[in-house]
Formats: structure tokens, sequence, C-alpha cells
């Protein structure tokens, strides 16, 4: 006599298709009965045990792969994301679920990369603006230092004239009154010769030097 007793197991077990089988003569003595039940009891209680066992370590991976979860989702939140991912162990549910964290992940990864170059973008518009502005303002400052120059070099031919026109004055003020005295010498003198020669036939001369 055989029965076969199917064993109720979590979802990982299922697969290993476990059944529990008691095979008995079909007129059993009372020797065999007294081993017999004791071996199956022994064979069903090592089946519990291995159940128990099963369900033990798929409760420990599950627990295990959640709180590596749990431990990454606390350092993405505290340092921000660099990079991490969620290690996959298997095709469970827990498994599938840090698939599904891993793909949130790098939705988030690509979404840096594109503030970063965006960032980048941004920076280098603003440095060409800023070097764009040094450079009016550098060839304003050229601008105003040229007029500077310009206005001075124009004082400074004002200054020239103006002394040359000085110099000129002084000049001929000197020149005036150096010519003046010995001019009016020579009138008082030709006036004397004039007196003095009277009707003399050099007479006319006197009129020629005045």
């Amino acid at each position: 006599m055989a029965v076969t007793v199917p064993l109720t197991v979590p979802d990982r077990l299922a697969k290993l298709g476990l059944k529990l089988r008691l095979e008995a003569p079909e007129t059993p003595t009372t020797a065999l009965l007294s081993w017999m039940l004791p071996a199956y009891g022994l064979v069903a209680v090592l089946a519990l045990l291995a159940i128990y066992i099963g369900s033990r370590a798929v409760g420990n991976h599950m627990t295990r792969s959640l709180r590596e979860l749990e431990r990454l989702a606390g350092a993405i939140a505290t340092d921000g994301f660099t990079g991490q991912r969620a290690r996959v162990r298997g095709n469970d549910e827990v498994s599938a679920l840090a698939r599904g964290f891993n793909a949130m992940l790098d939705h988030i990864a690509a979404i840096q990369r594109e503030r970063e170059m965006r960032a980048a973008e941004e920076i280098t518009i603003q440095r060409t603006l800023a070097e764009r502005a040094e450079q009016a303002r550098a060839e304003a400052e050229s601008a105003r230092n040229e007029e500077e120059r310009s206005r001075q070099e124009a004082v400074m031919a004002l200054m020239v004239a103006e002394r040359a026109n000085a110099a000129k004055t002084h000049f001929l003020a000197a020149a005036s009154h150096d010519l003046r005295q010995p001019v009016q010498s020579l009138v008082l003198l030709t006036s004397a010769l004039a007196i003095r020669l009277g009707d003399h036939p050099a007479a006319s001369l006197v009129g020629s030097i005045e």
C-alpha cells in the first residue's frame, strides 16, 4: 500500500515538487508495524523540518534583500545619489523590486546628467558673457585713456602756443625798446645838424636823413 501526500511549501520551493510518499505492505505484521510507524513519523518530522528550514532560508533571503534596499534608500536620502546600485540575487519578488529600484536609479542618473549638462552650458554662457563684458570694459577704458591723452596733448599744445605768443610779444617789446632809443637819438642829432647847417647846400641831405 502506498500513499502520496502533497506538501504545502512556499512558492520558492514549489518548483521542486516535493511530495511525501508513504508505502507499507498490504498486510503488515505486528513486527513490521513496530518499526514502520516510527520510521514514518521520522520521515514526517524530517519533511516538516525541511519545510521549516526552507521557509526560514527564503524568509532570511527576502529580509536581507529588503534590508539592503532600505539601507541603500537611506544612504541616497542622506548623502545623495552617487551611482549606487541595488544587488539582484535571483528572480523572486524581492529581486524584481531590486530591478525596479535600479531602473528608478537609472532614471535619476539620467536626470542628474541632464542637469549637469545644462549647468555646464549655463556656466559656459555666463563665462562668455563675462568675457565679452570685460572686453567691452577694456575697450571703453582704452577709449577713455586715449581721449585723456588727446586732451592732455591739446592742453600741452595750447600751453606751448601761449608760451610762444608770450615769447613773441616779449621779443617785440624788447626790440621796440632797443630800437626806439637810438632812433630818437638820431632824430635829435638830425635836428641839431639842421640848425647848425642853416642855409648850407648840404641842408637838403638832413631832410633825406629825417
